[in-house]
């Protein structure tokens, strides 16, 4: 885990089934092996409490965001469907503003997953995958300055870009307002054309 400014352990959530079997999940912020990068990772676990003791048992990432990069905002919220079968998690843009647009990067997304980390079926993009590698960039100082950002390095996936089959809705970001101590999260929508964002302070 990376504790740096807004990035460390960003949430505990309990499991539908945490009545029954003690299930929780975790976000965080998992560190890259360049120096101050991190990403969003999201993890389950099992808390066992006893007489003045608790602990962590079958701790397992069961989904992260591979592209390790520098930011805040990394989001990290986690909802569960009405019927309890799917998780959606919130990825923020990590102040980098351009990913949230990409279809090919989590980052600025809503994403719908199985409560195992997988994609959700019924997704807009459900079977689709995306782009090879993707180009990473610094965080601008605006959104004007991430169009002209230079590309740090690029990220070639291991395996498929599932980010499309995951992804519910996108062109999640953030934006100063008058006030530097308030963020207001731009709307975005999913990629079936429904709103999806809520102003946040």
């Amino acid at each position: 885990m990376l504790y740096d400014r807004q990035n460390g352990l960003l949430g505990v959530y309990l499991a539908p089934s945490y009545p029954s079997d003690g299930a929780i999940y975790l976000t965080y912020s998992e560190p890259g092996q360049d120096p101050g990068t991190s990403s969003l990772a999201l993890a389950r676990a099992t808390l066992r409490i006893g007489a003045g003791t608790a602990s962590l048992q079958n701790l397992k990432v069961v989904w992260h965001d591979p592209i390790k990069g520098k930011g805040g905002q990394v989001g990290a919220a986690v909802a569960f469907s009405p019927d309890q079968r799917f998780l959606f998690l919130t990825a923020g843009d990590r102040q980098r503003f351009t990913p949230a647009q990409d279809p090919n990067q989590p980052a600025g997304k809503i994403l719908r997953l199985t409560l195992d980390g997988k994609p959700a079926p019924g997704n807009p993009m459900a079977g689709k995958t995306g782009a090879t590698s993707v180009p990473v960039i610094d965080p601008p100082k605006d959104t004007e300055a991430a169009r002209r950002a230079p590309i740090v390095r690029t990220y070639v996936f291991d395996g498929p870009n599932l980010t499309p089959s995951e992804t519910w809705s996108s062109g999640h970001r953030a934006r100063p307002t008058a006030s530097r101590s308030r963020r207001t999260a731009v709307s975005g929508r999913s990629s079936t054309g429904r709103a999806a964002a809520t102003n946040s302070t």
